[in-house]
């Protein structure tokens, strides 16, 4: 069963990272935190081990492997400059791309992180673990 929208799967088959594309904004950390107490909640185990991630309109929050179920969010940034090549590739806005767009455009950035992760090229986002948890895993998406 697939746990969440990306989900990073290490050699040894264990689920390295999840990651969830929500295509709102003006979210909080306190959102962030009741979301994937939820997900953990209702079923869906992988949030509560490796590096979990939901990255938003203009927001990316990032949970560090073996975070409780009620931890806040170790990491919040600022996810519009990240979005905002991929959104000028496709010639989309925040306000008008597409939820089923929004996920793929997400899965480009994390095929793209994961990559120069992976070839060693220094990232803002390495301090999150979110790149170091990419690094040689096989990403798999949600099925519509």
């Amino acid at each position: 069963m697939q746990e969440s929208d990306f989900t990073a799967y290490g050699s040894d088959g264990r689920v390295r990272a999840t990651v969830e594309a929500r295509r709102v904004s003006e979210t909080s950390t306190a959102w962030a935190a009741e979301f994937r107490r939820n997900a953990i909640d209702h079923g869906r185990p992988a949030w509560a081990t490796g590096v979990c991630a939901v990255i938003t309109l203009d927001k990316l929050y990032v949970w560090e492997s073996g975070a409780g179920p009620d931890a806040a969010p170790a990491h919040e940034i600022d996810a519009r400059p990240i979005l905002a090549p991929y959104l000028a590739r496709i010639g989309a806005t925040p306000e008008t791309i597409e939820s089923m767009a929004f996920e793929l455009l997400v899965s480009w950035w994390l095929e793209d992180l994961s990559r120069s992760a992976s070839a060693g090229q220094p990232s803002l986002l390495d301090a999150t673990g979110l790149t170091r948890a990419l690094v040689g895993t096989r990403l798999v998406g949600q099925a519509a």
